[in-house]
């Protein structure tokens, strides 16, 4: 199904010899999404991870970026269009879309545009309190942690606001610990 738009700058932007499998083993990295929030996912090059992505997930709404045009003219012509599934570039950014609590990369999508793509993967994967607390939830973290900016979330921040906060002893080790591996 490799289609010659698939590559750029003749690299193949997956795995030759079986895409497929090489995307569910991606999807299989990736956090599992437990709510019903909108997922982006950052590079859709040949397109397999995308299609797999929004096939397992039928109650998530699943954005699929590229900034190349023919990954997206790509899809289209070889893979099915889920209900749950809306591809956008370049210029639909910040054209009315949600806040992204989940941000994947599909980094083999982003051969020869590298840090075109890290940039707007940085960009969309600023925290805001939204994705912290939607990700809080589908781990489990019951903490309440009460935000009183709209400075992004950070490890270190998270750490300081949970100091005076009644935790489980587990969440509490598990916050110092990610506090020391930042600093």
């Amino acid at each position: 199904m490799l289609s010659s738009v698939a590559t750029r700058e003749g690299r193949i932007l997956c795995s030759p010899r079986d895409p497929l499998r090489e995307a569910q083993r991606w999807i299989e990295r990736q956090s599992r999404v437990q709510s019903k929030l909108p997922v982006i996912i950052v590079g859709i090059g040949a397109g397999f991870h995308v299609s797999e992505f929004a096939k397992q997930n039928p109650e998530t709404q699943v954005y699929a970026f590229d900034l190349d045009p023919k990954m997206i003219e790509n899809y289209q012509n070889n893979f099915q269009l889920y209900l749950n599934l809306r591809l956008i570039g370049p210029n639909d950014l910040g054209s009315g879309l949600p806040v992204f609590p989940y941000v994947f990369a599909f980094r083999a999508a982003w051969q020869g545009l590298e840090s075109e793509f890290l940039s707007v993967y940085c960009l969309l994967k600023a925290e805001t309190k939204e994705s912290f607390l939607a990700q809080a939830r589908d781990l489990g973290i019951q903490t309440v942690v009460n935000f009183k900016s709209q400075e992004a979330i950070t490890i270190k921040s998270v750490g300081a606001l949970l100091e005076g906060q009644s935790c489980e002893q587990e969440e509490v080790k598990i916050w110092k610990c990610l506090r020391e591996l930042v600093r």
